[in-house]
């Protein structure tokens, strides 16, 4: 949804993987559930938010 490129992409979801699973440790860690789902509740959000955001985005560049 990021990228086109093979290359981009690796970096990206290194990235962005690293940032989720601190995200995740660190909001699991204080508010004291479990890190592993709490890490793929983040993912996952941060996932939905990401295809809402490139599907408005799409849509405005249709639009004009």
């Amino acid at each position: 949804l990021l990228t086109d490129s093979f290359a981009g992409m690796l970096w990206r979801a290194t990235l962005i993987g690293a940032l989720c699973r601190l995200a995740g440790v660190y909001a699991s860690y204080y508010l004291d559930i479990a890190s592993g789902a709490t890490i793929v509740l983040v993912a996952a959000g941060l996932f939905v938010l990401t295809l809402g955001a490139t599907t408005v985005i799409g849509r405005r560049s249709l639009a004009s």
